[in-house]
């Protein structure tokens, strides 16, 4: 039943080099860390230097199926369909997991 029960959700992976100014980082390059900002669950502003790692995880195991990395700047709901679409495609078409 490994990949029958998916849940979804990124998190922040925070940078430890010197954060630079947002005017400074370049758009769209995985390998540059950028600024992203998130309500917390009170409605306080968060804000991080560095990425995001989107994941889909079994369930049950807690083991993990899928993953994209983004600067931390891109929205969740960008990765979030790509990800579900890609588990879709191995656990239900194909029948088999992608890891061993």
């Amino acid at each position: 039943s490994y990949g029958k029960s998916v849940s979804i959700d990124p998190t922040n992976l925070s940078a430890y080099g010197r954060a630079k100014p947002k005017k400074q980082i370049p758009e769209d390059q995985t390998d540059i860390p950028n600024w992203g900002l998130k309500q917390d669950s009170n409605g306080n502003q968060k804000a991080w230097y560095g990425w995001k790692l989107h994941l889909s995880v079994d369930s049950k195991s807690e083991l993990p199926l899928m993953f994209e990395l983004s600067q931390a700047s891109k929205h969740d709901c960008d990765y979030a369909l790509p990800i579900i679409d890609n588990d879709y495609h191995w656990f239900l078409m194909e029948g088999k997991p992608p890891l061993p």
